[in-house]
């Protein structure tokens, strides 16, 4: 796996707040990170392949966090 790709990472989370701290965190150890603040705008932003990690609030309204895993 070449190293760019190990430096994609995928959040979802429905509370603005909890994901950019993640994103922060994240970023600071060196990932790239995109955000997603449903479980449909999530699919959007994911293309099999880009990510090599997806972290997913697994409460959120609408698509929950395993009905978005499960797509």
């Amino acid at each position: 796996m070449n190293a760019e790709k190990k430096k994609f990472v995928l959040v979802v989370d429905d509370q603005p707040d909890v994901a950019e701290a993640l994103k922060l965190f994240l970023e600071f150890d060196g990932f790239q990170v995109q955000v997603a603040h449903s479980g449909p705008m999530g699919l959007q932003l994911f293309v099999p392949g880009t990510f090599v990690l997806v972290f997913t609030d697994f409460d959120m309204p609408g698509m929950n966090g395993h009905e978005l895993a499960s797509t």
